[in-house]
């Protein structure tokens, strides 16, 4: 059955804390440092679900539900007038890779219009994905310690 996608609710912050550790060490394990990936293990779980509840009520969040598991979420900005969409996250679980739940989850969240996003340097999943969506890079870069460097993305309002 293909998973159903509905807006976050409280509810869903402790699934969402543990499934943003367990879609991280997937997406990231060949792309990141190893220690930095398992010190966020190390943060309380009581942290993380405080962290998403806060996410919940700030942001736009929907989540990908298989059956009564939370598979995959993406998160966005509220932007104010005249300023673009940022996406904050956007992740699934490995076994939902290449299934098109994740292109379902950005339309959800951005179906149109102007966004931009940071993804971190190698990975070339990632921006593969990004750029069938009409997101292209923009030669701007930052730092993420501890994880590294991250790339910019944007898309035009005409998409």
């Amino acid at each position: 059955m293909e998973p159903t996608i509905r807006r976050a609710i409280e509810a869903d912050s402790e699934q969402l804390a543990l499934l943003s550790l367990v879609a991280w060490d997937e997406a990231y394990r060949d792309i990141l440092d190893p220690d930095a990936l398992r010190r966020r293990h190390d943060e309380p779980s009581a942290v993380r679900r405080e962290r998403w509840v806060n996410r919940i009520a700030e942001n736009e969040v929907f989540v990908a539900l298989a059956d009564i598991e939370i598979v995959g979420y993406a998160r966005t900005t509220a932007p104010a007038p005249g300023e673009s969409h940022e996406l904050l996250g956007l992740y699934t679980r490995e076994r939902y890779w290449r299934s098109g739940l994740g292109s379902r989850l950005l339309l959800q969240c951005l179906p149109s219009g102007a966004a931009h996003l940071w993804l971190f340097e190698g990975n070339e999943r990632a921006l593969r994905f990004y750029e069938r969506h009409g997101f292209s890079l923009d030669g701007r870069r930052r730092l993420d310690p501890p994880y590294g460097a991250e790339l910019h993305m944007s898309r035009g309002a005409t998409w």
